[in-house]
């Protein structure tokens, strides 16, 4: 088969996959909306995606596997980013924490510290959240321990910003010890 024929089933396939995602992330915003009727405010649950992703990739090919599984995973972190911002718009009160953080005028940034347990896969979600919420990342350091991954890391933009708080929020429910700071101008 000529490359422009394989590119051409490619474009009739893309947009099949990009109606399922938006029926996908249709299904993750009745999920949020059925844990805001409850009063749910938990939307990662680690061992469920684990068992998602066990069955999704039984019978898959070894050396296809991996990427399928990655691919899932994008998938259930966009739809989770998804979930928080529903429900911080449903219950504004969940980041009263986090707004009544000192906000310096002339701040230039933000710096998070926190830790994942579940080292390369949790600093892998906080910055998938932050593709999803357009965020710029100024630095990040990583040091392993025994316990998780230690992140320490810089992000350009004010606490002020709906975005910064949405991620803010999202760490706040997926890391520990999160601990927020507003960068002064130097």
């Amino acid at each position: 088969m000529e490359l422009s024929e394989i590119r051409k089933q490619i474009d009739g396939i893309d947009p099949q996959v990009r109606d399922l995602l938006l029926r996908r992330l249709a299904c993750s915003g009745e999920v949020a909306e059925a844990k805001i009727a409850s009063g749910d405010t938990t939307v990662y649950r680690r061992e469920r995606e684990k068992e998602i992703l066990a069955r999704l990739g039984e019978g898959l090919p070894e050396d296809t596997r991996d990427f399928v599984l990655s691919i899932f995973r994008k998938i259930m972190e966009g739809s989770r980013t998804l979930q928080y911002g529903l429900l911080l718009d449903a219950f504004p009160d969940l980041e009263q924490s986090l707004t009544d953080l000192p906000v310096p005028e002339g701040t230039r940034g933000v710096r998070v510290r926190f830790r994942t347990p579940d080292g390369a896969p949790g600093i892998a979600r906080v910055l998938d959240a932050l593709s999803c919420l357009g965020l710029s990342m100024e630095s990040l350091s990583l040091t392993g321990e025994e316990d998780g991954v230690l992140a320490d890391l810089v992000l350009a933009g004010s606490l002020r910003d709906r975005p910064m708080r949405r991620f803010l929020f999202q760490l706040s429910k997926e890391t520990e010890d999160l601990q927020v700071t507003a960068l002064s101008p130097e």
